[in-house]
């Protein structure tokens, strides 16, 4: 299923009282998951916006051997999946060089609060710690600052497409785990530099997101 990348409001006024989908398995045991080179490090029940699954984890998680200070990347993700799930997965992009990981509602705001299972990543790198990733950050004000990520070939990849790719593919089999079943739909949304990243993304892993 491909990523449809989308500007506008349309596809969100589909009702999400049209056929929702109940979790297949208990939130907690999303702790255990087994995923090709991906940590799940918590999976926890909120309840707002609406009663969700909230799961964070870390891709290919590393220390690297072409940054100088040898700091820790990795691309951080955060997926929630509402207890009512109308079957549509949303990336919700970052901008500007990211760095952060958000806690996903969908980049209109309401995404999650209509059913819809969200996500995002931080681009590959943490420009401050994260204590729900274990505190790493790959920032060094006296090279480069929040860009300092770029003396990294992987860092640089994962920034330019490879982080929506790898966050898109894991976060589908988190929601398939979740919910017995893959999403129907799927979309990327973001503005600024995220427009560039999911391009990019859509040029060189089209046929496998």
């Amino acid at each position: 299923m491909k990523i449809h990348a989308f500007a506008g409001l349309l596809a969100l006024a589909v009702s999400a009282s049209a056929g929702t989908t109940s979790p297949a398995v208990s939130c907690s045991s999303l702790a255990g998951l087994s995923l090709v080179n991906t940590q799940i490090l918590s999976a926890t029940k909120e309840s707002t916006p609406v009663p969700h699954c909230a799961v964070i984890g870390i891709i290919n998680k590393r220390v690297s051997a072409q940054d100088p200070d040898h700091f820790t990347y990795g691309i951080g993700f955060q997926v929630n999946l509402p207890d009512a799930w109308v079957g549509r997965f949303e990336l919700e992009g970052g901008s500007g060089t990211d760095g952060t990981l958000h806690r996903p509602l969908g980049s209109a705001g309401f995404e999650l609060s209509r059913g819809w299972a969200v996500a995002s990543d931080d681009g590959g790198h943490e420009d401050s710690p994260n204590p729900a990733l274990g505190g790493y950050a790959d920032d060094d004000n006296n090279a480069g600052g929040q860009s300092h990520f770029a003396v990294d070939e992987q860092a640089r990849i994962d920034y330019g497409y490879n982080g929506i790719a790898q966050t898109t593919l894991i976060a589908k089999q988190i929601i398939a785990a979740y919910y017995g079943q893959g999403p129907k739909f799927s979309y990327l949304w973001g503005c600024s530099n995220e427009r560039t990243r999911r391009h990019c993304c859509g040029r060189t892993h089209s046929r496998r997101v």
